[in-house]
């Protein structure tokens, strides 16, 4: 065997090696399996003041808006009340909806607030946040194109006051979920 042959042939045999390394590559990227997002779990994330239980989004027929419902329990020693709640994307612009909402029932006397034309929520039936309470907070047509199937990750500040106090507190929280 001469020497020239055989450089060709130890070249040859780790070309193809090469090659099916680099099938295999792009086999994985075709297969998206490359994206960290797809093996993350969902969750919601919030700060000392408020219990994130549940947690939904979901897309709106047409995909250019979504509905969100989050789950919080009143984790204060006090009564609160909700002033105003605003939903943000991850690089902090601002998520605009028609509609955000606040229902509390759970063998307890209902509790409902609504936005008004200011974003600020009134009070459509007597009761309190009171705590241990879990409450529905919902943003309804929020304007933001969203895949279902998708993960979305959604940032949402809760500005709050005890009720019977004038001084106002931010909770911030975060939440990534897959789209329904």
């Amino acid at each position: 065997m001469k020497k020239g042959q055989s450089s060709l042939e130890y070249l040859t045999n780790y070309m193809w090696a090469f090659m099916l390394f680099l099938l295999f590559i792009g086999v994985m990227m075709y297969f998206d399996m490359f994206n960290m997002e797809r093996y993350s779990s969902a969750y919601c994330r919030t700060d000392a003041n408020f219990v994130c239980s549940d947690f939904n989004l979901l897309a709106i027929a047409g995909g250019n808006s979504f509905t969100i419902n989050i789950y919080l329990q009143n984790n204060m020693n006090d009564d609160v009340w909700i002033q105003n709640a605003r939903l943000f994307e991850k690089n902090e612009s601002e998520i605009t909806c028609q509609i955000k909402n606040i229902y509390c029932r759970y063998n307890e006397t209902d509790f409902y607030a609504t936005t008004g034309m200011n974003h600020d929520f009134i009070r459509m039936r007597p009761g309190e946040w009171t705590p241990t309470r879990v409450c529905k907070v919902s943003f309804n047509n929020c304007f933001k194109n969203v895949v279902p199937g998708s993960k979305e990750e959604i940032l949402y500040f809760l500005n709050f006051s005890g009720v019977n106090s004038a001084e106002t507190h931010v909770s911030y929280g975060s939440i990534f979920a897959v789209v329904q």
